[in-house]
């Protein structure tokens, strides 16, 4: 049903809470104004969280927090809740493992370029410098398999989430912003022990961020754009 507007602003905030919580309304007849629920009774082993609001009347604002309170520590919606945070919580992580995989990948790239570059400058005094190109040529050979590899390893990362081709300013944006709105879910439940290690989770992918954002940095002062 949809959700009329109360004509208290308390309870208009406490109401865009539940709402935004996927709570149910129902609009009641008499002086009633409505009727708040979690979830569906047949969907749950036990009954589910009720308020039920009245347009006017003393007290109002302690029965808007009340509300709030009611819906910020309902155990039958913080599941999937917890399920959604440790979803973006588990991108946030691959997105970052990604992002430094092509960096690796580059890494490793430049510099099989660069060992075969002095390679090729030693070919023209190659009986004196053998041993020498064949230890570069053998050094590069392992860095490009290494990039391929990085490669190899970013795109299978990214393919779950449609960014297999992204360049890796994207993947940190799309990092950056997925971990603002794993942050901002974290606020929303309850302090469970399940939500504190999400939480731990959440601040070491934060300096990682930091970590590739200066590796970034520091490969485009080299060349520039980046794949």
């Amino acid at each position: 049903m949809n959700w009329t507007k109360h004509p208290k602003s308390w309870f208009r905030d406490a109401l865009a809470f539940a709402k935004k919580s996927e709570w149910q309304f129902q609009k009641i007849k008499g002086h009633g104004f409505g009727q708040v629920r979690c979830c569906d009774p047949d969907t749950i082993d036990d009954d589910p969280c009720e308020f039920f609001i009245f347009s006017t009347g003393e007290g109002g604002e302690g029965a808007a927090r009340g509300l709030r309170q009611l819906v910020a520590n309902c155990t039958h919606k913080s599941g999937e809740s917890i399920g959604a945070l440790e979803a973006l919580v588990l991108k946030v992580e691959k997105l970052i493992e990604a992002a430094n995989a092509k960096l690796d990948h580059y890494e490793q790239d430049q510099e099989s370029l660069s060992l075969l570059a002095r390679a090729e400058e030693l070919v023209s005094d190659i009986e004196e410098q053998a041993a020498t190109i064949d230890y570069l040529l053998s050094k590069a050979v392992t860095h490009s398999e290494a990039s391929n590899a990085a490669l190899a390893h970013a795109t299978e990362l990214l393919e779950g989430y449609g960014l297999a081709t992204a360049r890796i300013q994207e993947v940190v944006e799309e990092a950056a912003e997925t971990h603002t709105m794993a942050t901002r879910a974290a606020r929303t439940l309850p302090s469970a022990a399940m939500v504190k290690g999400l939480r731990i989770r959440l601040v070491d992918a934060k300096a990682q961020l930091a970590t590739v954002r200066r590796r970034l940095t520091e490969a485009k002062q080299v060349v520039g754009d980046l794949e």
